[in-house]
């Protein structure tokens, strides 16, 4: 994958590496450092093509680096190169000799004191310069890349290429406009859609309520979370340096005056039970609430507020601007519409299905010509047969076919009708390779077309593969998932690279999600960590989030002391308690399959497996999402792996597509023997 910023530093500063990379990342920055080397490669070459293909060149500076014969050579094959170089001084030391020659003439940004706190800034800096928009100019004139301040035009976000060919990426282009780099974020297919057209947001930030300095910390974090997770969503955002310092009773004047049609506000105050954040979403020209929420934590658990908020904010806002764009009318009674069918949970992954498709009905009977949001209409359908009332199914998957059929009809290259198709063969339960082929041809149509449609794509052909058990084609998958769709769940990449055994890459994704998220994703991550190393499973269980149940935590604590040892009786111990606790209903169907797999117990383990269904949609987290683990080994090895993946039809699957999972590369069981006997006709 081609990245916007290089990396440069010696390995004794890598720590600080990491930590700037992960800042980047958190902001929708794709960067590389050479940390992200896999095992076994050429790691010369692996540089060297980063550094071709990234336009921005970062130096972490210190006495070591200034020390190192190899960064000098990167350094100089970047100022060949015409890359914007940015000097990072990580220590308080001046530059001499080739590194003086170089860097003499460029500002350089002091990190040497509060290094976090600075790279934080430096990191809103280049996420601003690479994302273009109103932020860019200042953005560059504070990292001394021109002087007077440039006027930069944003550059669209592009979407990913379809993950087999993300190795073909070529190298950004990069030019020179009034004295400043400008470069495309992407690699560009074409011409993608970003923010929905005049969908401008002015968030004013959230405003503390008394001077209790807890309160106005988590208050100041809560809106740079907020900014943030606009800035890597597509929602068209107004720069924060316009909105800054705006009194409460001014937001409608300021929002209009700027171009927005949108204004985002809140305040942070302290309760007797912890910290409240109340957010308020508001049409400006009408001044109706879109959205009001009101976000409660314990006192304990205020530093995973700012992040829960602002990706449940950021959801209900993509989906009022989204579906608002598609109208072809705008009128204050079908805004309420929207409101009222986004601000349940914003997307189409809400697990109110009934609610959802009769929000999404009104939308779609009140403007007949919107494709897309006919298309939503049978999205929202096809996902929710399988939890609606079983005497409305046959009903919702004929409404469905009818509802596609005349969307079809008024525009058959709408985007959005790939996806309907998608969820309506999700709804029917087609034959697995069926589905398969048809997201296929969704990811196809709509590359370089929609954003959204293309990242939902790619989490069924993620959920799908990995479900199957090909996990090393799965991966690419879940990365272009996790950048062109916001509902994609953040630990999604952690758990992919966990699958293929990137163990560190794992860390690097899951960990910081955890800390910023607390116990909203927990749950499914602790499986991944307790058998697939993919976060430290003591740590996590040594300090739970609050909100997780003290009977889980005790079970889970038992579960991984037992995978842990080398003792069989304590392992023996083990499978029995996770037996108990599955039977008792205090783990998940992922953690207790895990579980018991890992730990020997079989009977229950195929007892558990034999009543879940097979479910591709589930993103790794459903009951079967542990049966390719390499903890499940002796599971599959056992006579009655063949039956249940042939009734799962999984079988079927591997035999059409002309497959396997990965482990048959390197097990021979029974059901492996049986893929490899030739298909009759």
């Amino acid at each position: 994958m081609a990245s916007e910023v290089f990396i440069s530093y010696r390995r004794s500063d890598q720590e600080k590496a990491r930590l700037l990379h992960a800042l980047l990342k958190q902001r929708g920055v794709d960067a590389w450092y050479d940390a992200l080397v896999g095992a076994g490669a050429d790691w010369r070459r692996a540089t060297a093509k980063a550094l071709d293909a990234a336009p921005i060149f970062v130096l972490l500076f210190s006495k070591n680096a200034a020390a190192s014969d190899d960064i000098g050579k990167e350094l100089a094959a970047a100022t060949f190169s015409k890359k914007l170089v940015i000097p990072v001084r990580i220590e308080d030391i001046k530059p001499s000799g080739e590194f003086l020659y170089e860097l003499a003439s460029r500002n350089w940004f002091d990190a040497f004191e509060d290094t976090e706190a600075r790279f934080v800034v430096l990191a809103d800096r280049l996420a601003a310069l690479v994302k273009g928009g109103p932020d860019a100019d200042v953005a560059a004139f504070n990292l001394g890349t021109s002087d007077p301040p440039p006027v930069i035009k944003p550059v669209p976000r592009p979407l990913f290429r379809r993950p087999f060919v993300l190795g073909s990426l070529t190298s950004a282009a990069l030019a020179l406009v009034a004295a400043v780099a400008i470069f495309s974020p992407r690699p560009q297919v074409s011409a993608p859609q970003g923010a929905p057209t005049g969908q401008l947001v002015a968030f004013f930030g959230f405003t503390p309520t008394g001077d209790a300095p807890g309160i106005i910390a988590t208050a100041e974090a809560a809106t740079d979370r907020m900014f943030q997770t606009m800035g890597s969503t597509w929602l068209g955002t107004v720069a924060r340096t316009e909105t800054r310092g705006t009194p409460e009773d001014k937001r409608f004047a300021r929002a209009a005056k700027l171009g927005a049609l949108y204004a985002l506000s809140g305040e942070m105050r302290a309760s007797k039970d912890g910290v409240v954040l109340a957010v308020r979403f508001e049409d400006v020209p009408s001044r109706m609430a879109l959205w009001e929420n009101v976000f409660t934590t314990p006192t304990s658990d205020a530093a995973h507020l700012p992040a829960q908020a602002a990706r449940r904010t950021a959801e209900v806002m993509w989906c009022i601007t989204k579906t608002r764009a598609e109208l072809t009318r705008d009128t204050i009674e079908l805004l309420n519409l929207i409101a009222d069918r986004c601000r349940q949970g914003g997307g189409s992954n809400n697990q109110n299905a009934s609610y959802n498709v009769a929000r999404m009905r009104a939308v779609a009977a009140a403007d007949p010509a919107s494709v897309f949001n006919q298309a939503q209409l049978v999205f929202m359908l096809g996902m929710g047969v399988a939890t609606a009332p079983p005497s409305a199914q046959a009903a919702w998957i004929a409404e469905a076919e009818a509802v596609l059929k005349r969307a079809t009809e008024l525009d058959p290259q709408e985007p959005g009708l790939y996806l309907a198709r998608i969820t309506l063969a999700y709804g029917k339960s087609v034959p697995l390779a069926e589905m398969d082929a048809i997201v296929l041809e969704a990811l196809t149509q709509s590359e370089s077309k929609d954003t959204f449609v293309f990242g939902e794509a790619n989490v069924f052909r993620y959920s799908i593969l990995r479900t199957v058990g090909r996990f090393r084609e799965a991966l690419p998958h879940a990365i272009a998932a996790s950048s062109n769709d916001l509902l994609t769940p953040p630990i999604t990449v952690g758990m992919a690279y966990s699958a293929v055994g990137r163990t560190a890459e794992a860390r690097a994704e899951l960990e910081p999600v955890l800390a910023a998220y607390g116990g909203q994703f927990w749950g499914t991550a602790i499986t991944h960590a307790i058998f697939l190393g993919a976060a430290d499973a003591a740590a996590m269980l040594a300090s739970p989030p609050s909100a997780i149940p003290k009977t889980t935590i005790d079970c889970l604590r038992g579960i991984h002391k037992a995978h842990v040892s080398t003792n069989a009786n304590g392992r023996a111990l083990g499978a029995k308690q996770a037996s108990s606790c599955s039977e008792a209903g205090v783990l998940s169907p992922l953690q207790a399959l895990a579980s018991l797999a890992a730990l020997g117990n079989l009977d229950a383990a195929f007892t558990l497996a034999g009543r879940h269904p097979f479910t591709p949609y589930a993103n790794g987290s459903g009951a079967l999402g542990s049966l390719f683990w390499p903890t499940s080994r002796a599971m599959r090895s056992d006579p009655r792996f063949l039956p249940l993946v042939e009734k799962l039809g999984m079988m079927d699957f591997w035999r059409a597509t002309k497959s396997q999972p990965d482990v048959c590369e390197s097990e021979a069981v029974p059901f492996c023997a049986a893929l490899r006997v030739p298909v009759r006709p």
